[in-house]
């Protein structure tokens, strides 16, 4: 796989927001000797025992992002840092939340037992439905990203015959990423993220679908995940985000709020034109498990996937 920071160059710290880079391999030897050494934590206070082949890091090598199997572990609890920028270097970790954290990411364990999740599913997009959808898509571009794969043909469907120069996949949860891992397009960059706070850069997004219902979270962190949709997002990008028809939409609202913010800039000042990217909302049903034999289910946590 590709290690090219340039080709890269979208990601960044979701610690600092800035770029990220590769490890060299003199930078990874020392890295791993520091390991060795056990001076290394993830972000949790969690000793760092795995060593490493291949890693992204920040300036300075404060936050340091491990690549394991080709996918990209850029979460905040997933950083390598030093004792004293752990999450609490003068707390002890328990051996419950040492286990609970090794099993959750299969880091520095062999444990793969499944973590099965939320009690429902959403409902398939028809072909028809996909192609209408598609239609607001370019065809070109550099960056699309796809989020929380609950229906891999729609995937498939919206790429198609598409020419963008990355594709990327986001997961919020490691086990539904490696169980489709392989269903995606070839060469797809994998990625391990915080829900809410995307490790991209602001504007570096072209194109982005997110299966993640929106609202199944509550009014206050859907503004969270809507802000930072906007921020990734370039200005003429185009984004759809899926909701359950059966609960509270309050998102639509904060869109239609920046519109007509932009109206009124237009109007005061005429001279500074500017364009929001154009983020759709879909509605679909909940389907209850068991519905579909090939369900991928995951687990929806605030506390775990929230990083404000």
């Amino acid at each position: 796989m590709l290690q090219d920071t340039d080709y890269y160059s979208y990601l960044n710290c979701p610690f600092t927001g800035r770029k990220l880079r590769f490890l060299s391999e003199e930078e990874l030897e020392n890295v791993n000797e520091r390991i060795g050494r056990g001076e290394l934590y993830f972000y949790p206070g969690i000793l760092v025992s795995s060593k490493l082949t291949r890693a992204l890091v920040t300036e300075h090598q404060t936050y340091i992002y491990p690549v394991f199997n080709d996918i990209f572990y850029l979460k905040r609890e997933t950083a390598i840092v030093a004792k004293n920028r752990t999450e609490n270097y003068l707390k002890r970790v328990s051996q419950a939340v040492i286990d609970e954290f090794e099993m959750k990411f299969d880091l520095n364990s062999v444990n793969e037992k499944a973590i099965r999740g939320s009690s429902h599913k959403l409902e398939m997009l028809s072909p028809d439905r996909v192609t209408s959808i598609r239609a607001n898509y370019s065809k070109t571009g550099e960056n699309f990203v796809s989020i929380c794969a609950n229906d891999i043909d729609a995937i498939y469907n919206l790429v198609f015959e598409t020419r963008y120069k990355r594709y990327i996949h986001v997961e919020y949860n490691l086990r539904k990423l490696k169980s489709v891992k392989a269903e995606l397009k070839e060469n797809t960059v994998l990625i391990l993220a915080d829900n809410g706070k995307l490790p991209f850069g602001d504007g570096s997004i072209d194109a982005m679908f997110s299966f993640d219902p929106i609202n199944k979270y509550t009014k206050g962190d859907q503004k969270f995940i809507y802000d930072d949709f906007k921020r990734v997002l370039n200005q003429g990008a185009i984004s759809t985000v899926l909701f359950e028809d059966d609960k509270p939409l309050h998102a639509k609202l904060f869109s239609g709020v920046d519109k007509l913010a932009k109206t009124a800039r237009s109007v005061v000042m005429p001279w500074k034109k500017s364009k929001l990217p154009k983020i759709y909302f879909e509605g679909v049903k909940p389907v209850p498990v068991g519905a579909n034999s090939n369900e991928i289910v995951s687990k929806t946590s605030l506390g775990g996937q929230f990083s404000q």
